[in-house]
């Protein structure tokens, strides 16, 4: 029971809206500069000493006592900040997430449930959550734990603070040349800027097609007439099956994320310029 509760939790660690490595003032920016309901979980750091904490699920679990999760929502353009405590459930003697005095066993779980219950507002309105707001995930080296710095010293490169499909809000030209340099079948996934729901973009031989993911009810996700509870299971099915190539009937398969290749050496450019196939704007 306990350890698969925490492998659960620990999956967390993986979502977007999780900025493990991000300090107050820089979760509160990034919130606010975002659109209405957007939002970021940090780690709370009451006092110097917490910052040499550990900032994955796991290491908060283990903290309970003196560690806290923070909610930064943006509300009409202001970061409103709002508790998230552990607590021990008495029934299961599991470790639950605290919001509002309603208990979840996953900070998704939390995340879903707020997309559709609204919080209150500074103005004193309700709104529900929207999206992850954007930020920059470079980690600051003096919050992380020394495991941390001794791994990002090996490698080469910080933990990412979000999977490395997605790139959050951004620009379709900017996405597109990131996947047109990679190879066929790499891809990312953006947030739209004109509304609540995501763009997948593939690489198809040199020629780019984007797919619309669909958010629906603000905690599942729609494509190809499938709903799926995260973008994450989603990818999962799509690299199980086939998609219609640029040309219109082609079988196109996921590969992996553009960037990210298994030899761990920069995917090398295509020479000739993309073409690109899609109805989104």
């Amino acid at each position: 029971g306990t350890d698969a509760a925490i492998t659960d939790l620990d999956t967390d660690d993986a979502q977007p809206w999780y900025a493990m490595h991000l300090r107050r003032s820089a979760c509160e920016t990034a919130v606010a500069s975002a659109s209405h309901g957007d939002f970021l979980i940090r780690r709370s750091r009451a006092s110097p000493q917490d910052d040499t904490l550990d900032t994955t699920i796991a290491s908060v679990r283990q903290q309970r006592q003196k560690v806290v999760l923070v909610l930064v929502a943006n509300n009409h353009g202001t970061a409103m900040s709002f508790p998230i405590t552990l607590a021990r459930e008495a029934s299961t003697a599991s470790e639950v997430f605290v919001f509002g005095g309603t208990a979840f066993p996953s900070l998704r779980s939390l995340v879903r449930f707020l997309r559709i219950h609204p919080i209150t507002g500074v103005d004193g309105q309700p709104f529900v959550l929207g999206s992850p707001a954007p930020y920059d995930d470079t980690p600051d080296m003096s919050v992380m734990s020394s495991l941390d710095r001794t791994s990002t010293s090996m490698i080469g490169t910080p933990r990412p603070a979000h999977p490395p499909w997605f790139v959050g809000v951004s620009s379709r030209g900017h996405v597109e040349s990131l996947v047109a340099q990679a190879g066929h079948g790499d891809y990312l996934v953006r947030k739209s800027r004109s509304d609540p729901n995501y763009v997948l973009c593939v690489n198809d031989h040199g020629q780019l097609v984007n797919f619309r993911i669909y958010q629906r009810d603000g905690q599942t996700y729609e494509f190809g007439g499938k709903l799926f509870d995260s973008i994450d299971t989603l990818l999962a099915y799509v690299r199980s099956t086939e998609l219609v190539g640029a040309d219109g009937h082609s079988a196109l398969r996921l590969h992996t994320a553009a960037g990210q290749t298994t030899s761990g050496t920069p995917p090398v450019p295509r020479p000739r310029p993309p073409a690109t196939v899609s109805s989104e704007v």
